[in-house]
């Protein structure tokens, strides 16, 4: 018999880092006081889900907002993971994107036109971080068949999953759009094949949505 998974993708809330448009990929830094906000927003618009099962990075953004997400399910424990990181920017981890453009034109302009193909100097590519991402997905799924559990990552992560959920090859991950900070992003699994049935709804927070600025 057939089992379906149910798979909310949390983005977390604002950090400081985003809101100074800064990439900070996995270095560690805090949330900005509107994405606590944020966090409890989504952990309101969640509270009547059924989750069996709650992760996150290891990263203090993202386990804060699995906090604020737990906290209306108080019988689950957070587990935190590293694999599920957001990519590592290497030697642009800190940079604003003004620097990025000055410092490393060539490897920014692939960025901007051609995401899936880009390479974080001294860091990941794009490649190698989604291959750590859905590896590390789909064995959680696969432990938690038939059930649904919320992950709480990153912007670049879960583009990088739904581009794998959604078929597509690294050159048409451009097509997948950036999701707002606190976004949920839901996908199912039957069989192994995974659904991607909505990307970033981030209705419940109002007036609190903040996009990527870059």
């Amino acid at each position: 018999m057939l089992m379906k998974t149910t798979i909310y993708l949390v983005r977390h809330g604002e950090s400081e880092a985003n809101a100074e448009g800064i990439l900070y990929g996995q270095t560690d830094c805090p949330l900005s006081v509107r994405g606590i906000s944020q966090a409890e927003k989504t952990g309101e618009y969640l509270r009547d889900r059924q989750i069996d099962a709650l992760y996150c990075s290891d990263l203090q953004r993202a386990r804060v907002t699995a906090v604020a997400i737990g906290l209306f399910h108080p019988d689950l424990r957070v587990r935190t993971n590293i694999a599920l990181r957001e990519i590592n920017c290497g030697d642009w981890e800190g940079k604003t994107v003004d620097w990025i453009r000055e410092n490393y034109p060539e490897e920014y302009r692939v960025w901007r036109e051609n995401i899936g193909r880009s390479v974080r100097p001294g860091g990941e590519s794009v490649a190698q971080m989604q291959k750590r991402i859905v590896r590390r997905i789909k064995h959680i799924v696969k432990k938690h068949e038939g059930q649904t559990v919320c992950i709480v990552i990153h912007a670049m992560a879960i583009r990088a999953f739904c581009a794998f959920a959604e078929g597509k090859i690294l050159d048409e991950m451009k097509d997948v759009p950036w999701v707002s900070n606190a976004s949920v992003t839901t996908l199912t699994c039957e069989d192994g094949k995974f659904t991607l049935e909505e990307l970033g709804y981030d209705g419940h927070l109002g007036d609190r949505v903040t996009t990527l600025k870059f």
